[in-house]
């Protein structure tokens, strides 16, 4: 649990795949009409994106930590190796207050218990993430702006472009990290408010999620806090338990990710 119940002292971090001629930004041209598919109006698409590469990196409101390149297929072994050269000169770097928060997700390779138990005799602090819960880490919010960045640069092979991610991630300016974690409390309870979603327009079910969300809300952000909103649900809902589902319809609730813009 977070002592403080601040967001400024989390160290947020995930992986992320960027390809070399990947579908990572948006292009518009003038054009006639019914001209959408001259060549001169198209882009050349190459199978599986002409190639890859896997990053993991971290951030927190000061800036941008360490970003490295996955070479191997990751398990629980090379997690714990990244975790162990990269997590605490990141947090030295960017200059965390005294008793900051590790946050990453539930993927296996991040909830085994040897990867629990050697954080736990490094002694980090490691934020609890709910499971089967919209994807809310606004490193998300990051990767995306890494990945306009080097689509720009047009890298040309796999070299270049782990060197270009390379260099566009320190470029990163440390007011867009702090802004994403700044608002971060804004995006979780509108979440909570809009069952699931961002806005009206997208659809979630989300009653496997509230019992999972608010809690967490609860844990974090001060509740004496005459700033925070009154959450949709009754106090009953806190410690409800969804109901069970039939296995056809609970093939419909798959995960969604949020990007919080």
């Amino acid at each position: 649990m977070i002592q403080k119940r601040t967001w400024e002292n989390v160290i947020w971090s995930d992986e992320t795949k960027i390809e070399i001629f990947g579908k990572n930004s948006t292009c518009r041209v003038w054009r006639r009409k019914n001209a959408e598919l001259h060549p001169k109006n198209t882009i050349p698409t190459v199978k599986h994106g002409g190639g890859n590469i896997m990053l993991w990196g971290c951030f927190s409101a000061k800036g941008p930590g360490r970003l490295i390149r996955v070479k191997e297929r990751m398990n629980g072994a090379m997690y714990r190796e990244i975790l162990s050269k990269n997590l605490l000169p990141s947090a030295r770097a960017l200059k965390m207050k005294r008793g900051w928060v590790f946050q990453h997700d539930n993927d296996p390779k991040h909830t085994a218990r040897a990867t629990k138990e050697w954080l736990r005799k490094k002694h980090f602090k490691v934020l609890e993430w709910p499971s089967q819960s919209p994807d809310l880490n606004p490193i998300e919010n990051l990767w995306r702006e890494l990945k306009i960045h080097v689509a720009q640069r047009q890298p040309q092979n796999i070299t270049a472009l782990e060197i270009i991610c390379m260099e566009e991630w320190a470029k990163l300016p440390a007011t867009v990290c702090k802004n994403l974690v700044v608002t971060y409390r804004k995006h979780l309870t509108s979440v909570i408010a809009n069952k699931g979603a961002e806005g009206p327009g997208v659809e979630l079910d989300f009653k496997q999620q509230e019992d999972k969300l608010q809690p967490l809300m609860r844990r974090l952000c001060s509740m004496e806090d005459s700033s925070f909103p009154s959450l949709p649900y009754p106090q009953e809902a806190y410690t409800s338990t969804p109901k069970r589902k039939a296995k056809a319809e609970a093939k419909k609730h798959t995960r969604w990710k949020l990007w919080f813009l």
